[in-house]
């Protein structure tokens, strides 16, 4: 196959995904694949404006943020 179509139809790498990030961070470093991508099952991205409030001072929360 010519190398230009197997690029397009290739998919992302392991390296791409949220799990690999994961597993830089000195946090999750310890974590093996299978825990990581259980990680990544349970994230849900979210992009904020800046100067816009994530939470404020006295919210009950239910969740874990990671900035």
């Amino acid at each position: 196959m010519n190398p230009f179509w197997s690029n397009i139809f290739r998919k992302p790498g392991y390296e791409s995904s949220l799990a690999y990030f994961l597993g830089t961070v000195p946090t999750f470093s310890a974590l093996g694949r299978r825990d990581l991508a259980f990680l990544e099952s349970l994230i849900h991205l979210r992009n904020y404006h800046p100067d816009e409030n994530v939470f404020t001072e006295g919210d009950i929360g239910s969740t874990a943020n990671l900035f």
